[in-house]
């Protein structure tokens, strides 16, 4: 299996980046640290939040309101 990331959103109100990877499978997610110069590109955490009943995801769409 390979990773073929498609797109990605950001919600800006949570904080939070959402990404489709068609290779894997999932969505994922991964939450952006409060201040985004002192980022540890070291930390590899993000959370599948989607992985059952999706074929090739291809595209992504947050509502930030709701």
């Amino acid at each position: 299996m390979f990773s073929d990331v498609g797109q990605l959103t950001i919600d800006w109100r949570a904080r939070n980046v959402y990404w489709t990877d068609a290779g894997f499978r999932w969505i994922a997610m991964k939450q952006l640290p409060d201040n985004i110069a002192a980022h540890n590109s070291m930390d590899t955490y993000m959370k599948v939040v989607l992985d059952s009943q999706i074929d090739i995801p291809t595209g992504i769409v947050v509502h930030p309101h709701e």
